[in-house]
């Protein structure tokens, strides 16, 4: 994997650099339909862009990073979230700025609940909490703000057979809200599915784009337009001569027909549309029209109260005919009020069209593939800046939604490639794929949440009172808080959050203790005689313990020689390296110990804060960057860390 070292450069017959490719990761090529995937925000000069990547272990998450346009250079990349994807790539992220600054990110698989997240501070992605799901079988996320009000249309997939597109909204306070109940918005009827774009917000109205098919998605046809006045909650067609109240709501198949319907296909297919306005607040829509597998991309225009005569932009090739993907195709708005059109052919060619004065000029390769197969993705970035206005990707060999490849991840505008690349945090000397849990617990107060870093994705189940708290931190500003009386977080059983075996491991995190004079378990995986496992404990007289068994024998048993006190924070770590177990208080070696015979593990969840075998050593105080490694760390002393972990 490469990281891209970036050079200003105009287009020409060399690629463009990557601005990121150190993921395995899923295309963001699903925008218009999801989104947008990037923002610009004037006031503090930066484009903020999310995309999706595949962990191990079933489960996927969403990293987000910054360009801050004064210095031209890229921020750290921050992970959003995670969340479970059943063989598909549905997962491309919507992300939003409500009215105080807040950032916004929607996301999750298909026909699924949608995942939210929301930054713990205004303009600033380092941190994130994940908020409660959103519904149980939604796809397509796509958010658009208007005054302070989060508006979030979906595509309700609950019944296989009539899929619809539905809204609701939320007004934010400091970042969090609740959405109210899904409205149906447009709805096609028995054996149906609705595909919209591009929810664009003009006044108080949003502005939005769908195309028809069946249940099967056999034949993608027709272009809709329609008016959302938030205001009322009723749906209008473009020049206002058809009005469905919001009491009559959803618009149906023969109102879309009769009245809403601005492109008829006919006999042939085509694609989910995307719709721009330019900067005379004329609104464009692209759409694909063929039959497979060759399409053309047309343009169509409203100018003067009526749309004008589509026009062919470019023709493709569908990357996939037994799929029905025409391929990635956006529109982006240009420099001095002029649109563009970014496309793939053959699913090997991301190129440009641009329209200015009406007429549109010859194609501009902007990347080109290196083996026949290769999927280009592109979006546009939301009010964009003049060198930061589409995001697109490329990953080899794309074949079936199923696929995922290492993708390269590019920033283009007006002064061609971005010309810097994302950094990175420094290196984890375990290695950072042998770290499968990493809990920073730097959330929002209270939250009852925590995104595991590592790209294993595991998630945790707060139990009891257990829950973030802002009160004290060493990183950032929040930590775990867990009060003694039945609080613990737990994670389901998996082979690499086992201690059982020969192999070398770690864990460690920081501790702050509020209660001493009792033994309480830092986290444990042993709820019974026989069961094998282990526990990580303060003992009575405040010292660090750690117990490894096989079955009900423990054939490692450490007890270190420094007691612990209250009021400070505490590195401690277990490590086993060769067979042979250590135990670190802040890097000073309390003891080691050779295991006598092989630990065992009888399947039982991974515990953070109890002693599942006895539940009244519940730990009393605060824990950060809780991280198992499937790699010892050490086996001498060591200057201790007291900054965040790193998640490289």
């Amino acid at each position: 994997m490469l990281l891209g070292m970036f050079a200003p450069r105009d287009l020409g017959p060399d690629p463009p650099i990557p601005f990121y490719s150190s993921d395995l990761m899923l295309t963001p090529g699903w925008e218009p339909v999801s989104g947008p995937g990037g923002f610009y925000e004037s006031g503090a000069n930066k484009t903020y862009v999310a995309w999706q990547f595949v962990g191990t272990n079933g489960f996927k998450g969403v990293h987000a990073a910054a360009y801050d346009h004064a210095s031209e250079t890229w921020g750290e990349r921050y992970k959003v979230g995670t969340f479970s994807l059943a063989s598909d790539d549905h997962g491309h992220p919507a992300l939003v700025r409500d009215a105080s600054g807040y950032i916004h990110c929607f996301f999750g698989s298909h026909s699924t609940s949608q995942k939210w997240s929301v930054t713990n501070a205004a303009d600033n992605i380092s941190a994130w909490t994940q908020q409660a799901d959103i519904g149980s079988a939604y796809t397509y996320p796509k958010a658009v703000l208007v005054g302070s009000k989060i508006y979030l249309f979906v595509r309700d997939s609950a019944s296989g057979t009539n899929q619809f597109l539905a809204y609701s909204s939320v007004t934010p306070s400091s970042g969090v809200g609740s959405f109210a109940a899904f409205t149906s918005l447009v709805n096609y009827g028995a054996n149906s599915r609705v595909y919209s774009a591009n929810c664009n917000a003009v006044g108080t109205d949003i502005h939005f784009v769908c195309t028809y098919t069946t249940a099967a998605d056999t034949a993608r046809q027709n272009v809709y337009y329609y008016v959302l006045d938030t205001t009322t909650g009723n749906v209008r067609n473009y020049d206002s001569s058809t009005t469905v109240t919001a009491g009559s709501l959803p618009v149906t198949k023969a109102q879309s027909d009769s009245s809403f319907r601005i492109y008829n296909h006919g006999t042939n297919d085509g694609d989910a549309p995307s719709m721009q306005f330019d900067t005379s607040g004329n609104p464009h829509v692209l759409f694909a029209d063929g039959v497979t597998p060759n399409y053309d991309l047309k343009h169509i225009m409203l100018s003067g109260g009526s749309w004008t005569s589509p026009v062919t932009v470019a023709s493709v090739v569908d990357i996939s005919p037994t799929s029905g993907y025409v391929g990635s195709h956006c529109l982006v708005p240009g420099p001095s009020g002029t649109m563009e059109v970014w496309y793939n052919v053959s699913g090997d060619k991301m190129r440009r069209v641009r329209n200015a004065g009406g007429v549109w000029s010859t194609a501009v390769m902007v990347e080109a593939a290196t083996a026949q197969g290769d999927f280009v993705g592109g979006g546009a970035i939301f009010g964009a800046h003049s060198n930061f206005r589409t995001l697109f990707s490329r990953t080899a060999n794309w074949t079936t939604d199923a696929d995922a490849a290492l993708i390269d991840l590019y920033g283009y505008g007006d002064s061609g490639t971005m010309t810097d690349a994302i950094p990175m945090t420094a290196v984890d000397p375990a290695g950072w794929g042998n770290v499968v849990l990493m809990l920073g617990c730097n959330h929002r107060n209270n939250a009852v949440t925590t995104i595991n870093d590592s790209n294993s994705c595991f998630r945790s189940t707060f139990v009891g009172n257990a829950k973030i708290d802002t009160s004290q931190a060493l990183v950032g500003s929040a930590s775990l808080r867990l009060d003694g009386t039945g609080d613990y977080i737990t994670f389901a059983d998996h082979a690499d959050l086992r201690t059982s075996g020969t192999g070398d491991v770690s864990i460690d995190m920081y501790v702050r203790l509020n209660e001493l004079g009792r033994i309480q378990a830092f986290a444990g995986k042993r709820t019974a005689a026989g069961n094998g496992g282990f526990t990580f404990y303060m003992n009575a007289s405040n010292q660090l313990g750690f117990l490894l068994f096989n079955a009900s024998t423990a054939v490692v048993n450490i007890v270190g020689s420094t007691a612990m006190t209250t009021g400070t924070w505490y590195h401690i770590e277990w490590s086993r390296i060769s067979n042979v177990s250590y135990l670190f208080l802040n890097g000073a070696l309390q003891g080691s110990a050779t295991q006598a015979s092989t630990p065992t593990d009888s399947g039982q969840a991974f515990t953070i804060g109890r002693d599942p075998f006895n539940t009244a050593r519940d730990f009393n105080g605060w824990m950060q960057e809780i991280r198992f490694t499937r790699a010892g760390r050490h086996s001498s002393a060591f200057t201790a860390p007291t900054t965040a972990f790193p998640r490289r």
